[in-house]
C-alpha cells in the first residue's frame, strides 16, 4: 500500500492573507483561533489553506490546515514577549 504524501507547497496568493490583509510567509508566527487561541508557525501553503504547526507541542498531530481568515500574523515584539511569558 502506498503512503499518500501531502501536496507540495504552493506560492501564496490572495487567499493567503490574514485578518489585517497582510501576506503570510513560511516560518512566520501567527495567532490562530480554533476553540481558543494558540501560537503557531506557518509551514506551507495549499491552494486554499495554510498549514501551521503549534508552538511548544510535541504531539504528532500538532500540524493543522487552517483558513487564513482564522489567523493574525504576530510581529517580533509580540512573539518575544509570549516566549518570555511562557518560558520556551
Amino acid at each position: 500500500m502506498k503512503t499518500k504524501l501531502p501536496p507540495k507547497s504552493v506560492t501564496p496568493n490572495d487567499l493567503h492573507k490574514d485578518l489585517l490583509d497582510r501576506e503570510f510567509k513560511v516560518g512566520q508566527y501567527v495567532a490562530v483561533s480554533d476553540n481558543g487561541l494558540y501560537i503557531a508557525q506557518v509551514t506551507r501553503f495549499t491552494p486554499k489553506m495554510v498549514e501551521v504547526e503549534k508552538v511548544g507541542s510535541n504531539h504528532r498531530r500538532s500540524k493543522r490546515l487552517k483558513y487564513a481568515s482564522d489567523m493574525v500574523i504576530l510581529d517580533g515584539p509580540d512573539v518575544f514577549m509570549w516566549v518570555l511569558a511562557n518560558g520556551l
